[in-house]
């Protein structure tokens, strides 16, 4: 803070506010050896009601894991309150420069599972995947507000408010979430025109496709390494079924006493 001559004042202040262990609503994940309760890999479990046999019901569990960042830049100009006796004037000028970013669009109970929509289509579970803007997010934030003293004992005091726009978030309804390569809340803050969105759709359908060829080569693998491996013969040169010859017939004979020859 620094005061200019007699009626000026200028301060700017740098705030950083981070938050823990708020609460977030995730699936279950991991449970084994418990009835009534199936799960497969990182994919939500799957619960069946053991009176009524419905199934295919999954369990939200409010954990406080969430998180929050603040960063901000406050800059103020303040005049004093100066004049005559009938005429008198002040105001204060705030500007503000911050983002904020979180784990979640609202922590409000009950949760919606939209916290875990993008794991689901990933089959993972990293709650970092929905660290994003938050929906209160405003980039710039200019406020102006005063006091003029007029004749006549009135007195005016407006206030106003000039604030950036808060970001948006991207919804596929095909996939009852956003695109999983754009971060919660971007619309407005990475991608703010039709041409970078456009270029993250194409990201995430390359992406996607990418994933999918993995998943086929592991399934491939894992079913390779399922099957019932057949006795392997002892290694014979292909020379003693081709030609026949003694000293190949000699050296296959010397194969399957010697794998190793």
């Amino acid at each position: 803070q620094q005061q200019i001559g007699q009626n000026w004042v200028v301060s700017a202040d740098a705030v950083r506010n981070y938050g823990d262990r708020f609460l977030i609503g995730r699936f279950l994940r991991g449970v084994t050896g418990v009835p009534n309760v199936s799960c497969t890999g990182e994919l939500p479990c799957e619960v069946t009601d053991p009176l009524t046999g419905i199934g295919g019901q999954n369990v939200t569990l409010i954990q406080s894991a969430a998180k929050s960042w603040y960063d901000g830049l406050l800059v103020s100009l303040q005049r004093k309150m100066t004049g005559t006796k009938d005429w008198r004037w002040g105001f204060n000028m705030n500007y503000t420069l911050s983002k904020t970013l979180n784990y979640a669009n609202d922590d409000q109970i009950p949760f919606n599972g939209a916290e875990d929509a993008v794991n689901v289509q990933f089959k993972t579970n990293d709650l970092n995947l929905e660290k994003g803007y938050s929906p209160t997010d405003e980039r710039h934030r200019w406020v102006f507000y005063g006091q003029f003293d007029v004749p006549y004992g009135v007195s005016i005091a407006p206030i106003w408010t000039i604030s950036s726009s808060v970001p948006m978030d991207s919804v596929v309804p095909a996939l009852s979430s956003r695109l999983p390569t754009i971060r919660r809340n971007a619309l407005g803050r990475e991608i703010t025109n039709g041409a970078q969105l456009l270029a993250a759709i194409d990201a995430g359908r390359a992406r996607h496709a990418t994933r999918a060829a993995c998943r086929r080569r592991r399934e491939r693998r894992r079913h390779a390494r399922s099957r019932p491996s057949r006795p392997r013969p002892w290694p014979f040169r292909p020379s003693s079924h081709r030609r026949g010859r003694a000293g190949d017939r000699a050296a296959g004979s010397c194969a399957r006493r010697r794998p190793g020859c």
